[in-house]
Protein backbone atom coordinates (compact mmCIF):
# COMPACT_ATOMS: atom_id res chain seq x y z
CA UNK A 1 0.00 0.00 0.00
CA UNK A 2 1.53 3.39 -0.45
CA UNK A 3 -0.28 7.28 -0.38
CA UNK A 4 1.27 10.30 -1.79
CA UNK A 5 0.78 13.68 -1.12
CA UNK A 6 1.08 16.28 -3.91
CA UNK A 7 0.64 13.92 -6.71
CA UNK A 8 -2.39 15.90 -8.71
CA UNK A 9 -1.28 19.47 -7.40
CA UNK A 10 2.06 20.61 -6.48
CA UNK A 11 3.40 22.74 -3.93
CA UNK A 12 3.03 27.04 -4.85
CA UNK A 13 6.06 28.46 -5.13
CA UNK A 14 5.61 32.40 -3.47
CA UNK A 15 6.79 35.98 -3.83
CA UNK A 16 7.79 35.11 -7.90
CA UNK A 17 8.86 31.47 -7.00
CA UNK A 18 7.54 28.15 -9.09
CA UNK A 19 5.52 25.46 -8.24
CA UNK A 20 7.41 22.03 -6.76
CA UNK A 21 7.68 19.17 -8.86
CA UNK A 22 4.55 16.22 -8.23
CA UNK A 23 5.21 13.43 -6.55
CA UNK A 24 5.05 9.98 -8.54
CA UNK A 25 4.92 6.24 -7.64
CA UNK A 26 6.55 4.05 -10.15
CA UNK A 27 6.19 -0.11 -10.46
CA UNK A 28 8.93 -1.79 -12.09
CA UNK A 29 8.34 -5.74 -12.26
CA UNK A 30 11.11 -7.72 -12.31
CA UNK A 31 10.43 -9.51 -15.77
CA UNK A 32 8.86 -5.95 -17.52
CA UNK A 33 11.03 -3.61 -19.49
CA UNK A 34 8.36 -1.00 -19.00
CA UNK A 35 7.59 1.10 -16.24
CA UNK A 36 3.63 1.52 -14.74
CA UNK A 37 2.92 5.22 -13.08
CA UNK A 38 1.09 4.19 -10.36
CA UNK A 39 -2.05 6.11 -9.29
CA UNK A 40 -1.85 8.32 -6.00
CA UNK A 41 -3.14 5.30 -3.81
CA UNK A 42 -3.47 2.19 -3.74
CA UNK A 43 -2.63 -1.53 -3.16
CA UNK A 44 -0.66 -3.72 -5.27
CA UNK A 45 1.09 -7.41 -4.90
CA UNK A 46 4.75 -7.14 -5.32
CA UNK A 47 6.85 -10.76 -6.50
CA UNK A 48 10.52 -11.01 -5.75
CA UNK A 49 12.35 -8.67 -7.73
CA UNK A 50 9.70 -6.14 -8.31
CA UNK A 51 10.36 -2.67 -6.83
CA UNK A 52 8.04 0.53 -6.53
CA UNK A 53 10.04 3.56 -6.48
CA UNK A 54 8.86 6.86 -4.93
CA UNK A 55 9.65 9.98 -6.49
CA UNK A 56 8.72 12.82 -3.58
CA UNK A 57 7.14 15.97 -4.32
CA UNK A 58 9.13 18.93 -4.47
CA UNK A 59 8.79 22.33 -2.63
CA UNK A 60 7.30 25.20 -4.18
CA UNK A 61 10.14 28.05 -4.71
CA UNK A 62 10.97 31.25 -3.75
CA UNK A 63 10.82 34.44 -5.41
CA UNK A 64 12.40 34.54 -9.32
CA UNK A 65 14.49 32.47 -9.81
CA UNK A 66 15.92 34.64 -12.39
CA UNK A 67 16.80 37.20 -9.86
CA UNK A 68 18.49 34.51 -7.99
CA UNK A 69 22.56 35.35 -7.50
CA UNK A 70 24.48 33.51 -10.74
CA UNK A 71 27.07 32.38 -8.17
CA UNK A 72 24.87 30.05 -6.08
CA UNK A 73 23.54 28.40 -9.13
CA UNK A 74 26.87 28.03 -10.04
CA UNK A 75 27.76 26.23 -6.20
CA UNK A 76 24.56 24.46 -6.87
CA UNK A 77 25.26 22.64 -10.44
CA UNK A 78 28.84 22.12 -8.29
CA UNK A 79 27.03 20.21 -5.65
CA UNK A 80 24.75 18.56 -8.29
CA UNK A 81 22.09 19.81 -7.11
CA UNK A 82 21.42 22.31 -10.51
CA UNK A 83 21.79 20.66 -14.43
CA UNK A 84 23.41 23.31 -16.44
CA UNK A 85 20.66 22.92 -18.44
CA UNK A 86 18.50 24.09 -15.32
CA UNK A 87 20.90 27.19 -14.91
CA UNK A 88 20.07 28.57 -18.16
CA UNK A 89 16.53 27.59 -18.07
CA UNK A 90 14.99 27.98 -14.94
CA UNK A 91 17.61 30.68 -13.57
CA UNK A 92 18.70 32.21 -16.44
CA UNK A 93 22.32 31.49 -15.69
CA UNK A 94 25.45 30.88 -17.77
CA UNK A 95 27.77 28.31 -17.32
CA UNK A 96 31.26 28.09 -19.09
CA UNK A 97 33.99 26.03 -18.72
CA UNK A 98 34.14 22.35 -16.89
CA UNK A 99 34.11 20.72 -14.04
CA UNK A 100 37.02 18.26 -14.52
CA UNK A 101 39.36 20.67 -14.81
CA UNK A 102 38.29 23.19 -12.42
CA UNK A 103 37.85 26.04 -15.05
CA UNK A 104 33.68 26.02 -14.34
CA UNK A 105 32.87 29.67 -13.87
CA UNK A 106 29.52 31.71 -14.13
CA UNK A 107 29.64 33.35 -17.87
CA UNK A 108 28.31 36.95 -16.96
CA UNK A 109 27.73 38.34 -20.63
CA UNK A 110 25.59 35.14 -21.55
CA UNK A 111 23.85 35.34 -18.46
CA UNK A 112 22.94 39.10 -18.58
CA UNK A 113 22.18 38.16 -21.97
CA UNK A 114 19.53 35.48 -21.00
CA UNK A 115 18.23 37.26 -18.07
CA UNK A 116 17.37 40.46 -20.49
CA UNK A 117 15.66 38.31 -22.83
CA UNK A 118 12.83 37.22 -20.17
Amino acid sequence: MWVLDCHERPAHGVRGGEAGDRAQALLQRADVAEVEVLPGTGQVNLEPGDLIVNHGAGGGGLGNPRERDPESVLWDHREGYVSRGAAEETYGVALAGSLDDDSLRVDQEKTDSLRAAR
